[in-house]
C-alpha cells in the first residue's frame, strides 16, 4: 500500500519518466483510431494520462518563463485562450463548453510534447509505426462485414469506425510516414514491406471514395517533390516533374467526363448541382457543402471582426438553413469548412491567429527541409477546406498530436 502514496508514485514516475510517457503518448496515438467507440471517448483518456505522467514526472522541472520564446507553443495556447475570450459574448454556454472541452489538447499537448522532445527523438518510427499498425488494423474491421462494403456506399459507411473524412485524412498521412520510412531504412525486405503498405492504403482510399484526401495526397506529394528536387538542387528534375505534372494535369482535364468538369466550374461560383447526375456521395456531399459555405459566407460578413462567439456558429448556420434547406436545418451541421468555422467564431481576428498557427509550422516545415512535416500541414490544410477537422475530438488531437510530434523531431532536436 505504501507504493500508492503520492510521493512515492512522483519518484518513479520521474525514475522512469522516459519508458512511461512513450507508452502513454503510444496509447494515445492508438486511441485516434478508436476516437470514441460505444460513447467512451478514449481520446480523453489518452490526454489525462500522457497530462498526469507530465505534471508528476516534468512538470516540475520545465521553465514556464520560456514559453513566450517558443512561437509553435504560444500560438497554439493562444488559439486556445479565444476559446475562453468568446465566452464573454456568447450566449450558448453549452455549445461553447463542448467547444473549449474538445479543444483542450491545444492547452496541453504542444506544451507537454514540445518539453519532451528526447523522448521524441529517440522513439520516433516507432510513434510512426504504432500510428500505421493503428489505422492498419482499424481497415481491416471493415472487411469482416462482407462484401456489401464493396456494392453499397451507405452500408460502408455505417461500418467504419472513424468518420470517413478523418479516416481518409489519417490513411493519407500513414501513405507519407512510409514513404519517409522507406528513405530512411537500409533493409530491403523493410523497404519491400513498407511499399506493399502503401499500396494496400491507396486501395483502401479508393474503397471507401475518400476524394479530399485524395487530392491532399496528390497536391501534397506534387509540393514535396517539387521542393526536395529544390533542396537538393536537381532543377532540371524540378522543371521536368513540374512541366510532366502540367501536362497531365491538362489532359486530365481535356479527357474528364463533361458533368465532372461543371461539378468544378459550378464550386467556383458556389452553386448548387442537380442530384441525378452524380453518385449519391459525389452529389450529396457537393450541395451540402454549397450551402452551409452560402451560410456561412453570410454569417462571418455580418460578424466580421470578432465573429459570433465561441458557442453561437452552430445556432447562427441552422438559422440560416431553415429558409434554404430541411435538411441541413434537422441535421444542424457545421460548416464543412475549418476557415469558415474559425471566422464565424471568432471573426478576422480569430481567423488570425488560427492562420498563423498554421503558417508557423509551415515555416519551420520549410527552414528544417523537412519533407514528412511539410506533406503534414499540407495535408491538414487542404482537408481544413472542405472538412470541419476541429471540431471534432478526432481532428483535434490528430492535429496537436502530430504537429507538436513532427515539431519536436524536426525542430527542437535539430537546433
Amino acid at each position: 500500500m505504501s507504493f500508492f502514496s503520492g510521493n512515492k508514485i512522483r519518484k518513479y514516475v520521474i525514475k522512469n519518466y522516459d519508458t512511461i510517457f512513450l507508452y502513454c503518448l503510444m496509447f494515445l496515438i492508438c486511441t485516434l483510431i478508436v476516437s470514441m467507440q460505444r460513447g467512451f471517448r478514449w481520446n480523453s483518456w489518452g490526454i489525462i494520462l500522457v497530462s498526469i505522467i507530465w505534471l508528476l514526472g516534468k512538470a516540475n522541472t520545465y521553465k514556464f518563463s520560456t514559453i513566450y520564446k517558443d512561437k509553435f507553443v504560444l500560438l497554439h495556447l493562444l488559439y486556445f485562450l479565444l476559446f475562453i475570450i468568446g465566452l464573454i459574448h456568447t450566449e450558448y454556454f453549452k455549445d461553447a463548453k463542448h467547444g473549449i472541452e474538445v479543444r483542450l489538447s491545444f492547452l496541453a499537448l504542444p506544451l507537454i510534447i514540445s518539453s519532451s522532445a528526447k523522448i521524441v527523438k529517440t522513439s520516433f518510427n516507432k510513434l510512426l509505426l504504432v500510428f500505421i499498425a493503428a489505422n492498419f488494423i482499424g481497415t481491416l474491421l471493415l472487411y469482416a462485414n462482407g462484401k456489401q462494403v464493396f456494392s453499397d456506399f451507405l452500408f460502408m459507411v455505417s461500418k467504419l469506425i472513424l468518420h470517413r473524412p478523418y479516416f481518409g485524412m489519417y490513411i493519407v498521412f500513414c501513405i507519407a510516414t512510409l514513404a519517409y520510412l522507406i528513405s530512411k531504412s537500409k533493409n530491403r525486405l523493410i523497404q519491400i514491406l513498407y511499399l506493399v503498405l502503401i499500396f494496400y492504403f491507396l486501395y483502401f482510399m479508393f474503397v471507401i471514395q475518400v476524394r479530399m484526401a485524395t487530392v491532399a495526397l496528390i497536391a501534397g506529394g506534387t509540393i514535396v517533390t517539387l521542393f526536395y528536387f529544390t533542396c537538393k538542387r536537381k532543377y532540371l528534375l524540378a522543371s521536368i516533374f513540374l512541366i510532366t505534372g502540367i501536362i497531365s494535369s491538362y489532359y486530365g482535364w481535356t479527357k474528364a467526363p463533361t458533368k465532372y468538369k461543371d461539378l468544378v466550374k459550378s464550386a467556383f461560383k458556389l452553386e448548387l448541382v442537380p442530384y441525378n447526375l452524380y453518385s449519391v456521395n459525389v452529389g450529396h456531399s457537393y450541395n451540402l457543402r454549397m450551402l452551409t459555405w452560402h451560410c456561412a459566407l453570410e454569417i462571418i460578413e455580418d460578424n466580421l471582426l470578432i465573429g459570433v462567439g465561441t458557442g453561437d456558429n452552430t445556432e447562427e448556420l441552422v438559422k440560416c438553413y431553415e429558409d434554404k434547406n430541411e435538411y441541413i436545418y434537422e441535421m444542424r451541421f457545421n460548416s464543412h469548412n475549418e476557415y469558415f468555422q474559425e471566422a464565424i467564431r471568432h471573426g478576422l481576428v480569430g481567423l488570425i491567429v488560427f492562420l498563423s498557427m498554421l503558417s508557423i509550422s509551415f515555416y519551420y516545415a520549410l527552414k528544417k527541409k523537412s519533407m514528412l512535416y511539410l506533406f503534414f500541414i499540407i495535408l491538414i490544410s487542404i482537408c481544413f477546406t472542405t472538412e470541419a477537422v476541429l471540431s471534432r475530438q478526432a481532428g483535434v488531437v490528430f492535429y496537436t498530436t502530430f504537429s507538436s510530434i513532427l515539431y519536436s523531431y524536426f525542430v527542437i532536436n535539430d537546433d
